[in-house]
Formats: structure tokens, sequence, C-alpha cells
């Protein structure tokens, strides 16, 4: 059966559709009474759906038209509960050759009166939808015309809030900011000192205060920023402080934990940022933390209530900083960066209707990312871009500044596609300044069936083109890894607030533990988030499963990190599971029953979980395999599992574990297999015993492979083998020392984007007294033409690499590992690599052995020559 189909904008009604269709084809073939009922109803439906998903387009429908959309949703998903009731006998049925002869007499009774109850169903599905109909054409106004809507992957997508905070926090702002902390270039004010900044949501606040902090945290001896938000959970905002300025975890009560941190910072110089302060209460009680020392320490916050940033200035000496919108100027700047690349990117034509949009966001940051994001799905012609101009309407500038960025928003919103506008109105079941990972978001919407396979791709590939496209549009914000691979996101504050509303409006969630968020006792639970962070909850035992298989329509079960250390045998009668996650607890073998989850595609587990006998012949539909990579507490795999894994030809991400007893042929020749299959992910860990199964070759080759990490083992250089692999774009592994001919091997490799080598020894092809250095230069010869982020060495190893002109021509990201005495020692007490010649270079990155860098440290110093002579002025970080 198709997958779940599900959007905000038409509730179940596709997937209603299916099941009908399905129905039609298989289960009554002997029943043509049912049969002529079914066929009309499913037209009725389609229609239904179309002429919905239309209407869903206007921004402003009428309000009998909300209230009929509201009544088809509705009503889809009572459909849907039924058929689901039916379809379950069906599948029951399916496998009863299985069972006893009672099982199977009792299983056809069941199906005789379901057949009963679906005929009689039908009839009423159609009074439903005839009474329904009535309503639309007794009441309905019309539908306008609807929008074109535009789905593109910009590869700029991880960067847009990058780019965004290089220009919101502009150099005069943060400057003045930076004066008021430090006078004069000097601590020279000795007691402690507060800069509230306040402003309206959106404008900055939060980016400008970690620009800020960025800049002169070296300068401070203990630091940590944290964020309150509206609904804060104290306790975690005090522990929070605790582990940033000390790496210390603390448990105990509130006072003792003020206690602790006051403590700590009473002869510290610190800076403590407290950004989205909402309430003067909550800096009442935090405040209490920060001893008043006499070490110049310093105290950001940030707030959107005048009255609050007053409180905070109150008892200290402080000053409040009213954040100001962008200038023109700048405003132009951020708007055409964020859709052209450029500052100077704007075609003439479109020189005025820019600047009647600029006019429009009035210098609010967020809503100019917000529209720019509109703009860049659409052709760069004045009739596009007028479409969008004129389509704010007049009203909009009567109303607030807060009004007018949720106006935008709206357009943004309905701009998306349906698909899209469930998977951004599913974020508001996540908590205000919640990180969200992105595998389980994913995960989550093709569970609730908001994304589903096409054109040859995944439902997981489409659900990260759909993530891509949120961040692309600036409706998600990339929480920032260090790196341009997004792995986690947040919602920002305005945006939650909006998504909220229209989740609260269309029944899409219903939300528990938020002020100010009514909860309709008329209205139907379809979704359900319980938000209320203070909530103490018993921890989930395995005696809480008991009823599990009762659950038979769940899609997604996730127990994770819940300590549970065993799983019913009931967990096989979740016949339409798609996703099970049982990562960080206790369980080491997953029940036989497993085996008969034939629906299901993604399963996560620890390394030593062991897996059902016969799980490779009967979990055929399984694409997604993952045991956490990480030695086993005791060994516990199948003898046979090496060989079950060949079965598994649908298999696309493999992450596994095999421990030393394990037999080498039957893992290269299983993987083998797979590669000439679907699989293209694979990371693997090896026992050191495997050394040789990582060197020889591997046939025949994974030339499917995109993705290739081999962890937990070291080997003296570079496989041969990988030089075939074509497909390749990340590649991970840890060898004892780094050549010429690695690189040769490695530079050949069009298609890779992303190489992490760990070296132990060195990275040079001689070193020793008697035959001298020789470093490895990498030139525009060596290949490397897709490279964007290299991470090399470690902490132990002497550093010979040295990049010449024209050196890996796309390379964005560089993470730099070695000791610096081992590294001297090789260069002649040289530390210039040369990445000056990498034209794209836009990070660097030094791994330290300890917490804290030394600023003196030689090769720090000449890393900041470098790049402050290179033409990118690229950033300069430390781990």
């Amino acid at each position: 059966m198709e997958s779940v189909l599900v959007s905000a904008a038409t509730g179940a009604l596709k997937a209603v559709t299916v099941k009908l269709a399905t129905l039609l084809g298989d289960e009554f073939k002997n029943m043509k009474d049912v049969r002529k009922e079914i066929k009309p109803l499913s037209d009725e439906l389609n229609y239904m759906h179309a002429f919905l998903e239309k209407m869903s387009e206007e921004e402003n429908p009428d309000k009998q038209d909300k209230i009929w959309m509201t009544d088809v949703r509705e009503m889809s998903y009572d459909i849907e509960d039924s058929l689901n009731d039916f379809m379950i006998c069906i599948d029951d049925d399916k496998s009863a050759k299985k069972k006893s002869l009672m099982k199977k007499c009792t299983k056809l009774l069941d199906k005789m009166k379901a057949h009963k109850r679906i005929s009689k169903a039908i009839q009423d599905f159609k009074t439903q939808i005839k009474e329904v109909g009535d309503k639309n054409h007794r009441y309905r106004t019309g539908v306008t015309t609807t929008k074109d809507s535009h789905e593109m992957i910009d590869i700029r997508a991880q960067a847009i809030f990058k780019d965004a905070s290089e220009l919101v926090a502009i150099d005069e702002q943060k400057n003045e900011l930076i004066n008021l902390l430090i006078e004069d270039g000097s601590l020279s004010q000795h007691q402690v000192k507060v800069v509230a900044i306040v402003g309206l949501g959106g404008l900055g606040k939060t980016t400008l205060a970690n620009q800020v902090y960025e800049s002169v945290k070296h300068k401070f001896d203990c630091k940590a920023f944290v964020t309150v938000s509206r609904t804060p959970h104290m306790m975690e905002v005090l522990r929070t402080i605790l582990r940033d300025i000390s790496k210390l975890e603390y448990t105990g009560d509130m006072q003792h934990l003020i206690r602790k941190i006051s403590d700590f910072l009473q002869d510290k110089r610190y800076l403590i940022v407290v950004d989205d302060l909402w309430d003067s209460e909550s800096w009442e009680a935090i405040q209490n933390a920060f001893i008043k020392n006499s070490c110049a320490s310093r105290i950001i916050t940030t707030t959107r209530k005048i009255e609050v940033a007053q409180s905070c200035c109150t008892l200290r000496r402080g000053h409040i900083y009213k954040l100001r919108p962008l200038n023109p100027e700048n405003s132009r700047k951020l708007f055409l960066k964020r859709i052209f690349g450029s500052e100077e990117g704007c075609p003439s034509d479109l020189s005025k209707v820019c600047d009647d949009i600029l006019k429009k966001c009035d210098g609010l940051p967020l809503a100019i990312i917000a529209i720019a994001g509109l703009l860049a799905g659409k052709a760069p012609t004045v009739d596009e871009w007028n479409k969008v101009q004129c389509s704010f309407g007049h009203a909009l500038e009567r109303h607030s500044d807060v009004n007018r960025m949720i106006q935008i928003l709206s357009l943004s919103y309905f701009d998306l596609p349906p698909h899209l506008r469930s998977c951004l109105l599913y974020l508001s079941i996540f908590p205000e300044d919640y990180e969200i990972r992105k595998d389980r978001l994913i995960l989550r919407w093709i569970a609730e069936g908001f994304v589903h396979e096409e054109h040859g791709s995944t439902q997981y590939e489409i659900g990260d083109r759909c993530f891509n496209e949120l961040i692309n549009r600036s409706l998600i914000q990339p929480v920032d890894s260090g790196s341009f691979d997004v792995t986690w996101c947040r919602v920002h504050d305005i945006i939650l607030e909006f998504i909220l509303s229209k989740a609260v409006e269309e029944n899409f969630v219903t939300l528990f533990g938020l002020p100010n968020i009514r909860v309709d006792p008329h209205r139907k639970i379809r979704r359900l988030s319980l938000q209320d962070r203070n909530e103490k909850t018993d921890g989930l035992q395995a005696h809480h499963l008991v009823h599990l298989g009762g659950l038979f329509a769940l899609r997604y079960l996730s127990l994770r990190d819940t300590g549970i250390d065993e799983l019913p045998e009931e967990t096989g009668e979740l016949q339409y599971l798609q996703t099970l996650d049982i990562r960080r607890n206790s369980i080491k073998e997953l029940p036989s029953s497993v085996g008969r989850l034939s629906r299901l595609v993604t399963l996560l587990c620890d390394s030593y979980v062991r897996l059902p006998d016969g799980f490779g012949k009967n979990m055929q539909a399984l694409q997604q395999l993952v045991g956490e990579i990480g030695p086993p507490y005791e060994s516990t795999s199948s003898p046979y599992f090496a060989q079950e894994l060949r079965h598994l030809r649908n298999l696309r991400i493999l992450e596994i574990w095999f421990d030393d007893e394990v037999s080498e042929d039957l893992v290269v020749s299983s993987l083998c297999t797979l590669g000439t299959g679907c699989l293209n992910s694979l990371v693997i860990g090896f026992h050191k015993k495997h050394m040789k199964l990582v060197m020889e070759p591997w046939s025949p080759t994974l030339h499917g492979l995109k993705i290739l990490q081999i962890c937990q083992i070291v080997v003296p250089r570079v496989p041969r083998w990988t030089g075939s692999l074509d497909n390749l774009q990340v590649f991970t592994l840890c060898v004892e020392q780094l050549g010429m001919a690695d690189f040769g091997l490695l530079g050949s490799l069009n298609a890779l984007s992303s190489l992490y080598l760990s070296v132990e020894i060195k990275v040079a092809d001689r070193w020793s007294s008697s035959q001298g250095t020789q470093r490895v230069k990498i030139s525009g010869t060596h290949g490397f033409p897709s490279l964007r982020r290299f991470g090399v060495g470690s902490n132990s190893c002497a550093f010979g690499l040295l990049f010449e002109g024209g050196a890996m021509p796309k390379l964005q990201e560089l993470s730099l590992s070695f000791n610096s005495d081992l590294t001297g020692s090789l260069t002649n007490g040289e530390f210039d690599f040369g990445i000056q010649h990498l034209p794209c270079l836009a990070l660097v990155e030094r791994d330290y052995l300890t917490k804290y860098h030394d600023p003196d440290d030689p090769a720090w110093e000449a890393l900041e020559k470098a790049a402050s002579s290179h033409p990118n002025h690229p950033k300069l970080h430390h781990n």
C-alpha cells in the first residue's frame, strides 16, 4: 500500500482515497455492491482534495470557506480512522496461515463482521460527504486564482543565517556595544557592569549579542551564553551557566546551585550573556548567582521589554542599549546578498521594486530574510517581484511593526507547497528555543505522511530536501555546528508564534502547558504536544509497554534514552511501524517478533544489540540500519549476522560495528553484495584484528557509495581500493601516516566534497635524521575538484602539509590538528601551511590537545597572519 499521505491543508483526504483504492483492488472482488459504492465515493473525495488544495493557497479565505475547509479536514481524519480499523483485520487475515486453527477461525469471523461494518461505514461516509458538500454549495463564496509555488534547493542554504549575522550586527552597533563593555580598549572599570540590549523580536538582538560575545570572550577567565525564553526552566538555565563556566554538573536544589555558581565566580573575571529575558522575575532569580566582584566582569542581557531591561540595570552599574532597525543601506545589502549572493547583484530593472519591498520591511532583519527567501525561489523579473510587492496589500502599512512582520511571514507561509506547509506547522509541537535534530525531525515527518517516495528518491531523501528548503526560505534556522553540514535546527521565536497560531487555528495540533493557548474541549485531538517543562514524570519502564501491540496504526516509535532494557513480544504486532529507535538504552536483544515488521524502513539501535535470526530475509523493507558505532560492552552479535545482512537488498544506509568474532570473508562478501544494490552510505567500525580486511581489495567495487566512514581502526595508509569509488562524496578514515601517494589517490575522486583524515604519526613522506624531511605539497595538479571540507591530523601528529597555488580550488572549510612541538621539528620551526593559496577558504579551525589554546602559540600566530593576508579573510576558530 502507498505511504500515508497527509497535509495540513487537506487533512487525510489523499490517504483515504489511497486506502479506498486498495480496497477496491484487493478486498471486494466478490462484493459487487460494495465495489459499486466505493468508486463514486473515491471520485468525490479526489475532487474535494483538489479543490481544498486550491483553497488552501488563499491567504485570507472567506470565513464560511474556512469553516468548510475545517469540516472537510476533520471528516477526512474520521474516515481514515474507520478505514484503519477495517484494514488491520485484512492484514491479520493475511498472516493467519501461520496461526492455529482456532485463531484462523476467529480472524475469519472478525473479517466477516468487518465486511459488514465497512459496507455500512461507506454509506455513512457518503452521507457525511453529501452534508459537507451541501454546506459548501450553499455558503462557499468562491476561490480566487492561486499563486504559483516554486521549490528550489539552494547550495547557500546553510550559510543564510551566517550571512545575516554578518550584516545584522553591523560594525557600528557591534563596536558601540564593545565600547560600552570595554572602555578605551581596556577593562579599567573593575566593578561588574551590565549592558541590556532591548528591541523588537526579529531585530537581531541575539545575533548582535553573540557577535560581541565571540569578539571579547578571550579577555575573560570564564564565560557563558544562556537562553532563558518565555517559559524558562530556571534550574536548567542555572545548570547551563555552571556547566559553561566551570565544566561541572550539579543536581542539587536551586539555592545551593546559585551558591555554587557564586562561589566559583568569586575571584574570576567573567562574561555572561543572558539571552531572551521575558520578565523581571527571571532576571531576579538569575542575577543572584552573579557575584559583585572587582575583577572587571561583564554581563549582557537581551529582551523585548524595556521594563525588563531597566530591571537588569537597577541594582548594578548598567546601560540600556536600544537596538535599531537596519538602515536602508544595510537592509539592501542583506536583501541582495540573500538572493544573489552579492551585495551588488541587483539588476538595474529591479532596483525600484527592490526599494519598494525594503521600505515595507522597514529595516526588520527577520522580515527582510523571510521575504528574500521567498523571492530566491522565483525568477528575477520585474513582474514576479511586483507580484510579491503588491501582495503585501495597502492594509499592511496601517499595522504595527509586529503585525507587519507577521503579514510578511504569512506571505512566505502561503507560498509554500502544501507538503512543506505541513512540515513547517509540525515544528509547532517543539518548545520554544528547542534544538531539533534533523534526522529525528525527518523520520517524524515520514511517520506523519508529509513526505513520500517519488522519482526514485526515498522518503528520507525527500524529507532532507524539505529540511533544506525550509532553511533556504529562512523559516527555520540552522544551529551553528562550525560546519556547513546542518544536523540541528531551531525555530525563531517570531516564526514559532506565527506557526503556533496557524496550527491551533487549523486544529493541526493541540498544545497543553503554554500560556495564552486555550484548548477547545469540543475539538478532537489529532496531534498532542505537552510543553510543561516543569512537569515531573516517572521514568519509562518495561511494564509500561505491556499493551504496546494494541497501537496497531503506530508508524514511529522512539524509546531513545529511556532506560528500557527489553522490548515485549507484542512489538511484532505493530504492522504499520516504519521507524524504531531504541538507541542509548539497556536493550541487548530484539525479540524474534520484530522480524514480522514487514514495513519497517528504519531501525536505530546500539552497537551491542543482537538482531533476531532470519531478520535479513523477513525485513525486506529495511532501508536504514544503524547500530551506533562504538565498541560493544560484550559480544552479542549473531554468528550469522554478516550472512543475514546480504539479504537486505533495499538497504541504503548502514552503520554497524563488527566485533572480532565475525568472519572477514563474510563481511566483505555481504557488503559488496549490498553495494551492487541500493547501498549508498556505509559507516562501519572494525576491531583492530580486521586490519587485513580494510587494506585488501573489496570486490566487486561498491560503486554506488556516496558516504564511507571507517571507524575504530587505524590503518597504515589509505587503502588503494578506495580510489575506485567514483561516486564517493564523504570519506572518513584514521591512518598512521599520509604521503603524496595518498593525496594523489584521493585527489582523483572527482565527486569527493568532504574528507576527514585522522593521522596518528605524521603528514610527511620522510622524517628521520638520516633521510631528512619531505613535506607533502598539494597543488592544482593533484585534483580534489569538488572538495569543500577537509579535516586532517591529530593532536599527536607531526604536520608537514603545504598547499601551493591552485590547490583544492573549492575548499571552504579547513580543520587542522597537530602537535606544535613535533611539527616545528619537522618543518624547522616554520608554520606556514600555505592556506593563502586556497582561493575559496572561509573557515580555518585548529584543534588543541588541551581545552584552552595558547594565544602565543607560534602556529596560531602564523595562521592569523596567513588569514589576514588572504583575500577572503577566513574566520579562525579553535576547538
